[in-house]
């Protein structure tokens, strides 16, 4: 079967049905105004949309690990946890069933007091970059080199955590910490936002990420240029989002929270690196029973029925990410528009590029396309 039969380009309603004659605005409408301001993610739900209590957090004992940019010189958990995918975690505690058991003969957490003095003497922050309901970052610069990064706070009452074998002893660690250091385990993929350091102080985890100069986050590059891109250039960001997708599944992460706010571009070079995995988990073949993520990428299929599948899901939210490329907006703003699946296209869209976007937010899971199809649809070529 050719490409084009596969997405449908060969029958008389491909792409078509449903595209709107509205002209393309420069700019985005004004329901996209207040994305700034609301909560980069919505709270954790259940079945039923009913907001999630985040368990206790577990503890661990062992704090202000360095993890230095070259794999050596301080002690790195690089070095000391297991970077296998799944099979270096003992369980992925809420994940699994309902509620998450309370951690058994979990020690006490002891911070190093000197740990938030060893951040004070290697980094300086500057300004605010952002903030949510699970944390905030901060601009700042590495003291020893200049090296511009990027500062996560996460709150302790915020940490998501999970159990590690670490040397034979099993610890509990941030789970965004562990999904970081997953990602970014050597062969290093450049799609990836790196990890430098990370601190444990009594109140809250440091994430020291780097911050790439210049660069913005792919809202703030499409606003700037209109509200919206061009195909080609668009073309050129899904394929590089996919190829990095691809690189997170095939190292075990599902990431849960694909958006354009969590993208970043780097100006001079056009290129991507995918940020922010405190809403990612392990991925596997089970359904997963919990949504965390940004409430207008829900699937449809966690509405319907209270679970989703890690793919179908990856994929339902590049649909998304390439129509708010492509058109300026988010196609849908409510669970009502989301189940209903309704897509209005202004004028000047290609038929194929209209047709993948189709393809993606397919309202069966089922029948949309993996990752390496996207990579060979027609639009894509």
């Amino acid at each position: 079967m050719n490409s084009n039969s596969f997405f449908g380009l060969d029958s008389p309603d491909g792409s078509l049905a449903g595209a709107s004659s509205i002209p393309r605005e420069n700019g985005r409408q004004e329901s996209r105004e207040g994305r700034r301001t609301k909560s980069s993610r919505s709270s954790e739900k259940k079945c039923g949309r009913s907001k999630r209590k985040m368990g206790e957090s577990m503890e661990q004992d062992i704090s202000c690990k360095r993890m230095k940019d070259s794999h050596g010189g301080h002690i790195s958990a690089c070095e000391t946890i297991s970077l296998s995918g799944s099979q270096s975690l003992v369980s992925e505690s809420h994940e699994a069933g309902s509620e998450p058991p309370p951690a058994q003969d979990t020690p006490k957490r002891t911070p190093d007091p000197q740990c938030r003095e060893s951040f004070d003497r290697l980094y300086m922050e500057t300004y605010m970059l952002g903030a949510g309901g699970y944390g905030s970052v901060y601009a700042g610069f590495r003291k020893e080199d200049g090296l511009p990064v990027a500062v996560k706070h996460v709150p302790m009452n915020k940490v998501k955590w999970t159990q590690v074998k670490l040397e034979d002893k099993v610890s509990h660690f941030p789970l965004e910490l562990v999904l970081l250091l997953i990602v970014g385990d050597d062969p290093v993929y450049p799609g990836v936002i790196k990890l430098l350091d990370w601190f444990e102080l009594p109140d809250e985890y440091l994430l020291v990420q780097e911050r790439p100069e210049p660069c913005q986050d792919l809202f703030a590059f499409t606003e700037e240029r209109g509200g919206f891109l061009e195909e080609a250039e668009a073309q050129n960001f899904l394929q590089q989002l996919v190829n990095t997708l691809q690189h997170c599944h095939q190292r075990g992460v599902l990431h849960r929270d694909v958006k354009a706010e969590n993208i970043l571009v780097q100006i001079d070079t056009k290129r991507l690196k995918l940020l922010d995995f405190g809403c990612g988990c392990i991925l596997n073949d089970s359904a997963k029973k919990h949504f965390r993520g940004t409430a207008e990428y829900t699937p449809p299929e966690w509405l319907r029925y209270g679970k989703y599948h890690g793919v179908p899901m990856t994929v339902w939210s590049l649909g998304i990410v390439l129509y708010d490329m492509i058109c300026g907006d988010l196609p849908f703003k409510t669970d009502g528009d989301i189940l209903k699946g309704v897509l209005h296209f202004p004028r000047g869209i290609s038929k194929e590029c209209r047709n993948l976007i189709r393809c993606c937010l397919a309202r069966r899971p089922e029948n949309r396309p993996s990752l390496e199809q996207i990579l060979l649809h027609p639009w894509m070529a």
